[in-house]
């Protein structure tokens, strides 16, 4: 638990997946990511993004380490194909009326 927080990006294969199905995992990761952060771990999920034409979904966590990452997704119901530090370019910008996330360079 605790720590400074990295960058993750997770990539998951899902062979047929539709939009109603990322949605739904979307919520169940999120909904894991809220229980972790409740017992003191530092774990953020920044976005999810489908292709459908790969059937991939990548999804960015801000964590303390990959194991807390690898955790929420266990907990939301969703395997994990890799988990890769990454490193993001620009500033997130929140519009905290509208709950969107702005990347800027």
């Amino acid at each position: 638990m605790g720590g400074a927080p990295n960058t993750f990006l997770v990539e998951r294969y899902v062979p047929g997946i539709t939009s109603d199905q990322f949605a739904s995992a979307e919520r169940r990761i999120r909904l894991a990511v809220r229980d972790l952060a409740g017992t003191g771990e530092m774990i953020r999920l920044l976005s999810s993004t489908l292709i459908p034409a790969e059937e991939t979904v990548l999804s960015v966590f801000e964590a303390s380490g990959e194991e807390a990452v690898i955790e929420a997704n266990l907990r939301g119901g969703v395997h994990v194909d890799r988990v890769q530090p990454v490193e993001l370019t620009g500033e997130e910008v929140s519009d905290r009326a509208t709950g969107r996330r702005t990347r800027c360079p």
